[in-house]
């Protein structure tokens, strides 16, 4: 009997058939009742993976077995001549039984990916696993009348999400992100699809008289009712702690258990309190009177309560942002970082596990090129706070130093994913991505960059021209970025030209000399120098100015020179690799290292 007749025989067709009706209908009905029974949409794609694991194990039975009405029977293969079917044998329950076990274990599977809000971790990484749902907390509304009281909503909020932020088994969409979408009044279910958030806390603050009023919402993502709701109001004076009550009642809701703060921990003052919520309000406009302001702000509240550990991490916030928004020269941004450090210390006094004062002490090591302690000090940041993005993404920037891209790329993602408005976010994965010769993501990424406000941010696309041969559209790349910044763009012809005419190249060199500090990181200026093989220059740029450079698939023939491990190995990146594991561009020698 040829293979068709037989398939005929034993209804394969039949089954394959029905089953992909099937498997249609289950889709539609998950698509539809999801949102109404609370289940965050992106579940829906589970439903697909256990439908397409299940058709080859429905082939297979509607090959071997056969439904009549003696019961189920093996389906016995003939040649040539009909042979009635046989009852089962003791080897087709053994099949039988497999087969059950392993549907059993795709539904299991399924429903933990459904229901289980869990943290899947990943060994090494400190990434939460895709299925961990995503929440969005916005900017609550102000219920108070005028706008004296402003500063409370959004205070109380944030510290919402910052609570959120450290429950494990959620993924919490950063306050850039969440803030910045919810200002520009799209609605709630556009919100909810532009963050890909399976979840969302709204609510409004108002207060009036002696009575603060707190009301929050959690939202599924596309459903018009809340699945939570509450009222909480309270006395001025006892506004701290309302949000360690909201978060966790919403993660209770989610099937999370996240006990409140434990007992005995330092309540803040009432009038420090306020304080540092009028501080982070004003600071986010991130000009210099206002960091300013902040810090006066802030060092009143300290004044008040020397114990409030939040006030001490803001302060290290404050003056780390000053190093970046404020400082005029490089004393004064070394005084902002002394002074950030001092501050991040006397908070984890206080606090060991407070996120910000440890994240600053771990980029203030990475500056330092205390590569251990930095790690150390990002791991357990992490470690309490996952949703962090800015720690991911400065820890995917010392990755990146060190030469491990790989894992640079991983800390990058989960940083976009957590902040994917966040212009910062996105160019630096656009980097990530150059780095690792990924042309079209590098360029896709530094795009979307330039559309969130880094319109001046060309490198990833200057770095993948440039590898391709392109010099034509990098020369294009890195004019738009020097216009973009309002200066003069005459260097980069003269750049393209001393390409091939040398006797232009020590004036050229000059100009790139005097460019360098008003680009850090001068990643430009690093990219022109490996176009015009100034090895040696190239090398002194980057021993200051991070190493990130090291590792473009332009810095080949660096990493072949003697130079090359002389800087690696007063940068105490040797010793490092040697504890840690070798980069991924490198490996043991005879002559110590070697590095492709």
């Amino acid at each position: 009997m040829s293979f068709w007749s037989d398939s005929r025989r034993r209804k394969f067709f039949r089954v394959a058939v029905l089953y992909i009706l099937a498997a249609w209908v289950t889709l539609q009905v998950a698509d539809l009742a999801f949102p109404g029974l609370g289940i965050p949409p992106s579940a829906i794609r589970h439903v697909w993976i256990a439908a397409l694991l299940g058709f080859p194990i429905a082939l297979v039975a509607g090959w071997l077995y056969n439904v009549t009405p003696r019961g189920l029977v093996r389906t016995v293969p003939v040649d040539g001549q009909d042979v009635p079917v046989k009852p089962l044998r003791q080897a087709d329950y053994l099949i039988l039984g497999a087969l059950m076990l392993l549907s059993g274990a795709i539904l299991v599977g399924l429903a933990s990916a459904l229901f289980n809000t869990r943290s899947i971790s990943m060994p090494g990484r400190g990434a939460a696993h895709p299925l961990t749902p995503l929440i969005a907390v916005l900017p609550f509304a102000n219920s108070s009348e005028g706008q004296e009281y402003a500063y409370l909503p959004e205070g109380i909020s944030e510290d919402i999400l910052n609570q959120l932020a450290g429950v494990t088994g959620l993924r919490v969409v950063s306050r850039s992100s969440s803030f910045g979408l919810a200002e520009t009044r799209v609605d709630r279910d556009e919100v909810a699809r532009r963050l890909q958030a399976d979840y969302l806390v709204t609510g409004d603050v108002g207060r009036f008289g002696q009575v603060v009023r707190v009301t929050a919402r959690l939202f599924s993502a596309g459903a018009a009712e809340p699945l939570w709701a509450e009222t909480y109001e309270r006395d001025r004076t006892q506004v701290f702690g309302i949000h360690e009550a909201v978060a966790a009642s919403v993660a209770r809701t989610l099937g999370i258990d996240h006990p409140l703060a434990t007992e005995g921990a330092h309540v803040p003052d009432r009038e420090a309190y306020d304080l540092y919520l009028r501080a982070r309000f004003i600071t986010q406009a991130r000009t210099a009177e206002a960091l300013e302001s902040g810090v006066s702000l802030i060092e009143d509240a300290l004044r008040i309560d020397p114990l409030f550990a939040e006030g001490h991490g803001f302060l290290a916030t404050l003056y780390f942002l000053q190093r970046q928004y404020a400082a005029k020269s490089p004393e004064e941004e070394s005084e902002a970082f002394d002074l950030a450090e001092r501050a991040a210390v006397q908070a984890l006094i206080l606090d060991e596990n407070l996120p910000a004062a440890r994240g600053i002490l771990a980029v203030r090591a990475l500056y330092r090129y205390e590569w251990q302690l930095a790690e150390e000090n990002f791991k357990r940041t992490l470690a309490v706070a996952p949703n962090d993005s800015r720690v991911r993404r400065w820890y995917s920037r010392m990755l990146l130093w060190l030469g491990y891209i790989e894992e640079a790329l991983m800390q990058a993602q989960a940083a976009q994913r957590l902040d994917p408005l966040s212009a910062a976010s996105n160019g630096n994965l656009g980097l990530v991505f150059a780095l690792l010769g990924e042309d079209d993501e590098a360029l896709e990424y530094a795009g979307i960059a330039r559309d969130l406000g880094l319109e001046s941010f060309y490198t990833p696309d200057i770095m993948v021209y440039l590898a391709n041969g392109r010099l034509d559209k990098a020369a294009t790349a890195w004019t738009d970025g020097l216009r973009a910044r309002g200066r003069d763009a005459g260097i980069v012809n003269r750049v393209v030209r001393a390409t091939e005419h040398p006797d232009v190249l020590p004036a050229t060199l000059e100009e790139l000399e005097a460019l360098i500090p008003q680009a850090r990181p001068a990643l430009e200026p690093a990219a022109a120098l490996l176009l015009l093989r100034q090895y040696e220059t190239f090398l002194d740029l980057v021993a200051n100015d991070g190493f990130m450079d090291l590792w473009s698939p332009l810095a080949r023939p660096v990493r072949q020179l003697p130079a090359f491990r002389q800087v690696v190995a007063e940068a105490g990146m040797l010793d490092y690799w040697k504890v840690r594991g070798w980069p991924d561009l490198c490996k043991p020698a005879d002559n110590g290292f070697v590095c492709d």
